[in-house]
């Protein structure tokens, strides 16, 4: 039987785990890709209130963002840190903590990035 030597260079293992071009970073971004569009696709999106009345009363003043304001805002999320790759989904913050983590004023949970992640099969 033959016997083999076997030399890893970590700087190539390195290299391929974290660089930009590289297969980690292509999976990576596959994935989070994946991830976003379920996340698009369950994600609520309020319609507009055009009636009159409501602005009226409103005076053009809210504090919430408009239609389809969140949705619009998920996208996949690779980038580097301190060498390193990461991957995932983003949304716009508030908007995505409310959705998920609902206010009391609000009767029911609407979680559509946990259920992007949750929806990943690796």
């Amino acid at each position: 039987m033959a016997e083999f030597e076997v030399h890893l260079n970590d700087a190539a293992i390195y290299d391929m785990l974290n660089s930009m071009d590289g297969p980690v970073a292509r999976m990576l971004d596959e994935i989070s890709e994946r991830a976003a569009a379920v996340a698009r696709a369950k994600v609520p999106v309020r319609k507009p209130d055009l009636s009159p009345r409501r602005k009226r009363h409103r005076a053009g003043v809210s504090t919430s963002f408009p239609p389809g304001y969140t949705l619009v805002s998920i996208h996949s999320n690779v980038h580097w840190y301190q060498g390193l790759i990461y991957g995932g989904i983003a949304a716009v913050e508030e908007p995505t903590i409310f959705l998920e983590y609902p206010a009391e004023q609000m009767h029911r949970e609407y979680p559509f990035m946990s259920t992007a992640f949750d929806s990943l099969e690796i």
